[in-house]
């Protein structure tokens, strides 16, 4: 008995000490009871971060859809062109240089005495590429008017007329061009720029025009603004280089006249008042302030223009902004200037009395109205006219 009494106990002890354990928050229900509600779990709080997982999605989108845009095949029509808003102010915002000057340019030869208008073309061919294009294919043309220039060092022994041949070009474009006035001022290690055709260089000087430089050097606007790659003759800078095509040295200067002396030999060119008188001013049309080289003369369409003094005849014909123009030519190194013209009378290489019809009055060119736009140069720079028709 007393060993059934110790074998009891020791199972009771051992199936207590063995009993799995349970978590904390077991209920039994058997022994609860069958009303027993278990306790509500308390609810958890959202997780944190939904707003940057948004953003991160968001960003990740916009990058595939960036790469999708970027594979797409790109549309190769050309823009339309008729369609842009129109310009205002003059060329320099907007028209074409043959509106703004009203049609009358042109580009002919300087001393061709008139004849046929040669128009400068300055549109601007638009084409579509073909998919099927190389990239040789789409490279630009090298453009046949603009001057290509080359470089050469000098070494010992050299001279320039070996130079010249040996780059099939003259001696005078190798002296114009590098501002050499002797040939012995040629040194070892000199550099030489040599263009890849005759004339010579041009550097712009305050209130040049492209009608001065082309009357000075007897060259076409056409020919300076395609060899240069200017696409408006209007907008030529102080200091920048021009290379004038086939260009001829311009007249040396003639011993200095006083002006007393000079004006008792001149008479007014045309009957009217003057409307503009030379220096700076607004223009009229484009609004900017430009040197007025000369005074204008209000004398209607059609009035009478005669020779400020006797002379030849240089150039009669159409030049850029001076329209029909007649340039006559007289001694002690003076030169007149009569623009706007509506019909010239005078021919290139005739010789004028002073006060010999030449002209007829009237707007062509860069004008806004009917009138005579007279100009007076002195070893070709201009002076006031007022001075000698007092």
């Amino acid at each position: 008995m007393f060993a059934a009494d110790l074998k009891g106990k020791i199972m009771t002890r051992t199936t207590r000490e063995f009993r799995p354990r349970q978590h904390p928050n077991h209920v039994d229900y058997k022994r609860q009871g069958p009303s027993y509600q278990p306790p509500q779990r308390p609810q958890e709080p959202a997780p944190r971060g939904g707003f940057a997982r948004l953003a991160l999605f968001v960003l990740v989108l916009g990058s595939v859809l960036g790469v999708a845009a970027m594979r797409a095949p790109q549309s190769t029509q050309p823009a339309d062109v008729d369609n842009l808003p129109e310009g205002l102010g003059g060329p320099e915002a907007g028209y074409s240089l043959d509106s703004f000057l009203d049609g009358d340019i042109d580009y002919s030869s300087v001393g061709a005495g008139g004849g046929d208008a040669v128009p400068l073309d300055l549109a601007t061919e638009t084409a579509s590429t073909p998919a099927e294009s190389t990239v040789a294919e789409r490279a630009p043309a090298i453009d046949p008017n603009l001057v290509r220039w080359t470089y050469h060092t000098v070494k010992r022994g050299d001279n320039l007329y070996a130079i010249a041949q040996r780059y099939q070009t003259d001696l005078s474009t190798l002296l114009a061009v590098n501002n050499i006035k002797s040939s012995r001022t040629l040194t070892p290690d000199m550099k030489l720029r040599i263009p890849d055709r005759k004339g010579r260089l041009h550097v712009v000087e305050r209130n040049d025009t492209m009608e001065d430089i082309a009357l000075t050097y007897q060259v076409s606007i056409a020919q300076i603004t395609k060899a240069n790659g200017i696409t408006n003759p209007n907008m030529i800078r102080a200091g920048q280089e021009l290379f004038l095509p086939g260009a001829k040295p311009p007249k040396p200067s003639v011993a200095k006249q006083s002006v007393a002396v000079a004006r008792t030999k001149w008479v007014t060119p045309a009957p009217g008042r003057v409307s503009s008188q030379y220096g700076m001013r607004q223009h009229p049309i484009s609004g900017r302030y430009t040197m007025h080289k000369g005074v204008d003369i209000a004398c209607g369409q059609g009035g009478r223009i005669q020779a400020a003094r006797a002379g030849t005849v240089t150039y009669a014909g159409r030049l850029g902004g001076y329209g029909l123009l007649v340039v006559v030519e007289h001694p002690g190194g003076y030169e007149t200037r009569y623009a706007h013209c509506s019909e010239i009378t005078v021919r290139r290489g005739e010789k004028v009395a002073q006060g010999e019809r030449i002209a007829k009055a009237g707007a062509t060119g860069y004008a806004k109205g009917p009138h005579l736009h007279f100009e007076v140069h002195r070893n070709g720079k201009a002076v006031d006219p007022v001075a000698y028709l007092r």
